[in-house]
């Protein structure tokens, strides 16, 4: 990233210079050694830069601005700044892309916008739309969902992206990612019994009770009776609480059912608990 040492080595001819030069400088922000290449060196940047670039295209609706090196190969220089410009997206430099979209960037897919949600960049989401680019992509909420990113599914549903689908709440917690699945639940529909039981029982997201209806868990510790799941038994029991008599008379009722191994542990590890006391009265 020294300007002075790269134009050292051009002017001494000590060679070394490759594509790699051009795509480690847009790489690292370093805009005026890329432009001192481009006006000075005939490699531009790599083979595999220049492939990245078929989703956009830079206008050169400015050519004056680079007047001198677009007289002498404007294709080179329009290559060049197509690949300056993908490298600025694909690392979210929204330095670089004010500079280079003076020249009119275009944008040949969706493909741009859908890496930065994927990549939880706000910052170039934000771009895009000050710089007048659409983005409105249906899948663009359960690309944010899958890779994790609370940010961009706030963003998002700033934007007019609803929370319409419980299936974004199971994706974030098959991830295990409990602010996400925090968020969604409290933005978005209702949860019903059939997604909870799924995400409690499966991968043992115990958070999941905290939004269940003191019915539906009363029907949860039942069904891990009858499945033996002793850490959603313990969950229930000294995570949450049950305000009515009847569903503690359920559970009571469901305990003394149970296997005698079940009851065993029940009471082995759980007596202790001040507030699993009311499991173990009968009156």
């Amino acid at each position: 990233g020294d300007l002075e040492i790269v134009q050292w080595l051009h002017e001494n001819n000590c060679g070394g210079f490759t594509t790699m030069a051009m795509d480690s400088a847009a790489q690292h922000d370093h805009l005026d050694v890329v432009l001192y290449l481009l006006e000075n060196r005939s490699e531009g940047f790599s083979h595999v830069a220049l492939k990245r670039t078929k989703d956009m295209k830079v206008l050169c609706a400015q050519g004056n601005l680079l007047q001198s090196m677009f007289k002498a190969r404007s294709s080179f220089v329009r290559r060049c700044l197509s690949c300056l410009a993908e490298t600025a997206l694909r690392t979210s430099n929204t330095k670089i892309l004010d500079w280079v979209n003076q020249f009119g960037l275009e944008l040949h897919s969706t493909v741009p916008i859908r890496d930065a949600v994927c990549r939880g960049h706000v910052t170039l989401l934000q771009w895009f739309c000050r710089n007048g680019f659409e983005v409105s992509d249906p899948d663009l909420l359960k690309l944010a969902v899958d890779n994790g990113h609370l940010d961009t599914v706030r963003w998002l549903s700033k934007r007019g992206y609803e929370i319409n689908s419980l299936i974004l709440v199971e994706m974030a917690g098959i991830k295990r990612n409990i602010p996400l699945l925090r968020w969604l639940i409290e933005y978005g529909p209702p949860l019903n019994f059939r997604v909870a039981t799924k995400l409690i029982f499966k991968p043992h997201i115990m958070e999941i009770l905290w939004w269940v209806s003191e019915a539906d868990r009363v029907q949860v510790f039942l069904d891990a009776l009858k499945y033996g799941d002793r850490p959603v038994l313990w969950w229930i029991l000294t995570r949450t609480r049950f305000e009515h008599e009847d569903s503690r008379q359920i559970i009571r009722d469901g305990i003394h059912r149970a296997s005698i191994g079940t009851l065993l542990w029940i009471q082995k590890d759980l007596m202790e608990f001040e507030e699993c006391s009311w499991c173990f009265t009968t009156d």
